[in-house]
């Protein structure tokens, strides 16, 4: 595996061009990225307040992926594509107190492919998720998915609205959202190989997290 590197963000202003890159931490709640060609971006940690901006430039292909804790964060990002642009958007956290992610993605270009997947567990706190997909009319070819999936601990309070305001024909557009209370078959097969019922929970949430990450030093922690 080649080691990527690490940054942290200084700057409201990030440029990234054929690149795969670690951002350790951000020094200001709000950053703009223009993304050309192929960028890989793994976020560790995540101002409270923040407020991205990103443009996928004609033809780049844009993999985000963060994957950390939230501990009341007030998260908005709102998103560009151009021409032939492609995004996978990967969110994987546990969440205490309270929290909201917002994510809106404005197309008014063609040809694009949007992926953009949630994966959340709640530890003790609460959650509300907007996801919000914008096509604009007269666009073509365009292809958009929104899959937000949370399990509850403790029955506490998560709220998902996924929303997909389409003006154009020529658009392949789905979204899923789903909560659930961690499974009492799965709980059953591993604590019948031996393991603890709470070892067993912590499997369970941990492979769920992890389910959607491309990249690999984000699940080891940034370590080689």
């Amino acid at each position: 595996m080649i080691k990527m590197n690490k940054i942290i963000v200084k700057e409201n202003k990030l440029i990234l061009e054929n690149t795969e890159i670690l951002i350790t931490d951000f020094e200001n709640s709000d950053c703009t990225f223009h993304v050309y060609n192929n960028v890989k971006c793994g976020i560790f940690s995540l101002p409270k307040t923040t407020d991205f901006t990103i443009y996928i430039h004609e033809g780049a292909h844009f993999t985000l992926e963060f994957y950390g804790n939230l501990c009341n964060h007030n998260c908005n990002i709102t998103i560009y594509n151009e021409d032939y642009s492609q995004l996978d958007f990967h969110i994987s956290s546990k969440f205490t107190s309270d929290n909201t992610i917002k994510i809106e993605n404005k197309i008014k270009a063609s040809n694009t492919k949007v992926n953009i997947l949630v994966r959340t567990v709640e530890e003790n706190g609460t959650l509300n998720i907007l996801a919000e997909g914008i096509i604009a009319e007269k666009t073509q070819n365009n292809e958009y998915l929104e899959d937000i999936r949370a399990i509850t601990n403790n029955n506490n309070h998560i709220r998902i609205m996924p929303n997909l305001l389409v003006k154009s024909n020529s658009v392949k557009a789905n979204h899923n959202a789903t909560i659930s209370n961690i499974k009492d078959e799965e709980l059953f097969y591993l604590t019948g190989k031996g393991i603890s019922k709470e070892s067993a929970k912590e499997l369970i949430k941990s492979g769920f997290l992890q389910s959607i990450l491309k990249i690999e030093e984000l699940k080891m922690g940034g370590e080689e």
